[in-house]
């Protein structure tokens, strides 16, 4: 496991604008749409969401669902192209599980797993997520390997999630020092997709705790408790903890 591999990769994201090898996300092909017809917001929004939605949704700060693309398209009078309908079906599903993973809804979580299963997309990274929460470090380390070479082929939520996880794995593994430069990794590539997932940050000022390197660990902390609002305390520090390790 090389670290070297994922920073080139995670370089390589930040220096390239534009990557062909990633899919336009949904909502930047809406907003090139509406741009193009010389439509603004508040027109395509009204009788769909909210304009604070529709904005989020445009900056791919949110997936939407089927429902709200379907409404959408039919008032910029355009088909919705076929990739993007089999991509908007497969990360709700994938929403679905990470969100369960995240409420640690036991039920859900193997219900959505079982529907990922069961597609014909390529899901060893949802394995791999099923394995680290279910803590069989061994399965885990067998699919990071398998992994690891094609990271570079990920898109930029493939490979947030993976860096992640391996950050979670790392943890599992009392590895510290390489948890701290993956989810280090993770942060920084959130800055490109010009989101800002709490959790992340939380992993990461936990590790820098464990690192002994307290100065950043509260500035990130600090990060943290902005993004969800919470209290700056010991026992904010203690729910985060108890938060991600599963």
């Amino acid at each position: 496991m090389n670290v070297n591999i994922s920073e080139k990769v995670v370089r390589y994201r930040i220096s390239s604008k534009n990557n062909e090898e990633v899919q336009e996300p949904i909502g930047a092909y809406i907003k090139r749409e509406r741009v193009s017809q010389g439509l603004n917001q508040d027109y395509v929004c009204k009788g769909i969401c909210s304009v604070s939605y529709y904005s989020r949704i445009e900056n791919s700060e949110t997936i939407p669902g089927n429902d709200y693309i379907e409404k959408i398209f039919k008032k910029l009078n355009k088909p919705i192209p076929t990739d993007y309908t089999i991509t908007i079906k497969n990360q709700e599903m994938i929403d679905r599980f990470l969100s369960a993973i995240e409420f640690k809804n036991e039920k859900l979580i193997e219900e959505t797993y079982d529907e990922i299963k069961k597609t014909e997309q390529k899901h060893e990274l949802y394995d791999l997520v099923y394995c680290i929460i279910k803590g069989n470090n061994d399965e885990a380390e067998r699919l990071i390997k398998l992994l690891h070479e094609q990271q570079r082929y990920f898109d930029n939520e493939e490979l947030l999630l993976y860096l992640e996880m391996i950050g979670n794995f790392c943890i599992n593994k009392l590895e510290m020092e390489k948890a701290e430069k993956y989810l280090f990794l993770a942060i920084k590539l959130q800055s490109t997709m010009n989101i800002e997932k709490p959790l992340i940050f939380y992993k990461y000022a936990w590790v820098l705790g464990k690192n002994n390197n307290d100065l950043k660990c509260i500035d990130y902390a600090t990060k943290a408790s902005e993004l969800f609002k919470c209290i700056k305390s010991i026992n904010f520090m203690r729910k985060v903890s108890k938060h991600f390790i599963y």
